[in-house]
């Protein structure tokens, strides 16, 4: 038979029109007047799809070159660690007291100052005068002198240098 669609009423009624839903007929009908065939559907654009980027999956070499970076960044960290875990070598201090001029250092200290706080502390290592107290000095690999000298005057102060090796100032 036909396809589904609205037909002459098959019943007999001039001017009336009755759905045909491809098995059987409905019991409602309409006026023919009434009826307007539904407009055809619009065409509706197709839609052409987009071009896909050309992505390629991960190559072989892609994974060996991610595999290279994840050990170059292991051992990086691993080497990191260990520096930072590196114990210093020790450090030999003496603590002293000194009178109106120190001798102690004076041959490990001279005049090639560094002076780490801006205050030139170094330059006090050898001529240092009894109102300073010298609380420490260590020798770094025979070569430098490190020094904590606090002041007893108002405001105290502490301050930390240290001065290369030269010959002994005369």
């Amino acid at each position: 038979m036909a396809e589904p669609g609205w037909f002459p009423d098959p019943g007999g009624e001039p001017g009336r029109l009755r759905y045909w839903n491809g098995a059987s007929w409905s019991y409602t009908t309409v006026p023919e007047a009434d009826f307007r065939p539904p407009a055809a559907p619009r065409p509706t654009p197709q839609q052409v799809p987009a071009a896909r980027r050309a992505v390629p999956p991960p190559t072989e070499r892609r994974r060996v070159v991610a595999l290279v970076l994840a050990i170059i960044g292991s051992l990086l960290l691993a080497f990191g660690l260990l520096k930072l875990s590196e114990v210093p070598p020790p450090i030999t201090a003496s603590t002293a007291t000194p009178t109106s001029r120190s001798t102690a250092g004076d041959e490990e200290c001279g005049k090639e100052t560094r002076d780490t706080d801006g205050l030139h502390w170094a330059g006090l290592v050898v001529d240092i005068s009894s109102s300073f107290t010298l609380r420490g000095t260590a020798q770094l690999n025979g070569s430098h002198c490190l020094v904590l000298l606090t002041s007893p005057y108002d405001p105290p102060y502490e301050g930390y240098s240290w001065a290369g090796c030269s010959p002994r100032r005369r």
